[in-house]
C-alpha cells in the first residue's frame, strides 16, 4: 500500500532503497534493493496575476494605461508565443475600441471580433509586461454612471498550453453634464385673445446625458 508521490514539478529519476526485516528476527535483514522511478515532464500553463485594484477612467479624459504590474511565470518555460486580450466593450456607447500598437516586440497583432491577437516567437515575460501597458482605454460617452468595463488576458506558452484567463476590471467614473434643450424653433407666434396658446414642446425637447430629472 505505500505510494512514491513525488514533489510537485519534480522530474528527473528518483531512487528508492529499501530492506526486509524479518518480523521473527530482527536482526535478520536482507541486502539494501534499489527501485528506480522515472518521472517524465508534463508542459505546465503559464500563469499570469494582474493587480487586483481597478483601472479608473473619468469621463473626458484622455486614454488610460489599463495594465500595471503584470507578473508572468511559467514553471518550465520563459518563452511566449500568444497574447490574447478580450475586451467587454459598449462601442454604441461610445467607447473606442481599445488602443493598442501594431508590431511591438517583433510580435503581429490579428483582431478577431472583440479580441486582439498578438503571436510570436521568443516572447520574453519581460515583452508581455510591456505590450500590456502599453494597451490603453477611452471613451466618447457622457453617460458613465455606474458603468465598468473589462479586459481579459491570457498567456500561451512555446508549446501552446493557455494560461487560465485573469481578467482586469475598468471603473468609469462620470461627471455631471447639463441639460441642453434641441430640435426646437428659437421663437413662435401668439395671437392676443386665442384660445390656443402655444405649446412648450414648440421650443424643442430637454434632455439629459445622465437621464436625471429636470428640477427647473
Amino acid at each position: 500500500n505505500l505510494q512514491f508521490v513525488p514533489n510537485p514539478n519534480f522530474t528527473g529519476s528518483a531512487k528508492i532503497k529499501y530492506v526486509v526485516v524479518d518480523p521473527q528476527q530482527g536482526t535478520f535483514i536482507s541486502p539494501v534493493s534499489e527501485i528506480t522511478v522515472n518521472v517524465a515532464d508534463v508542459n505546465d500553463a503559464p500563469e499570469v496575476r494582474l493587480s487586483p485594484v481597478p483601472t479608473v477612467y473619468t469621463q473626458d479624459q484622455d486614454a488610460v494605461s489599463i495594465f500595471s504590474n503584470v507578473s508572468l511565470t511559467d514553471i518550465d518555460d520563459t518563452r511566449f508565443s500568444e497574447v490574447k486580450l478580450t475586451a467587454t466593450l459598449d462601442t454604441a456607447a461610445g467607447d473606442l475600441a481599445l488602443i493598442a500598437p501594431d508590431q511591438i516586440f517583433g510580435m503581429t497583432k490579428a483582431v478577431d471580433g472583440d479580441s486582439i491577437i498578438y503571436s510570436g516567437a521568443n516572447i520574453t515575460a519581460a515583452n508581455v509586461s510591456a505590450l500590456l501597458n502599453n494597451i490603453k482605454f477611452q471613451t466618447t460617452s457622457n453617460n458613465l454612471v455606474g458603468e465598468t468595463r473589462s479586459v481579459q488576458v491570457t498567456v500561451k506558452d512555446d508549446g501552446g498550453l493557455e494560461s487560465a484567463s485573469v481578467i482586469k476590471n475598468i471603473t468609469l467614473i462620470d461627471i455631471n453634464d447639463a441639460p441642453e434643450l434641441t430640435g426646437g424653433v428659437s421663437a413662435a407666434s401668439y395671437t392676443e385673445g386665442s384660445a390656443t396658446g402655444v405649446a412648450m414642446s414648440t421650443f424643442g425637447s430637454i434632455i439629459d446625458p445622465e437621464g436625471e430629472n429636470i428640477s427647473k
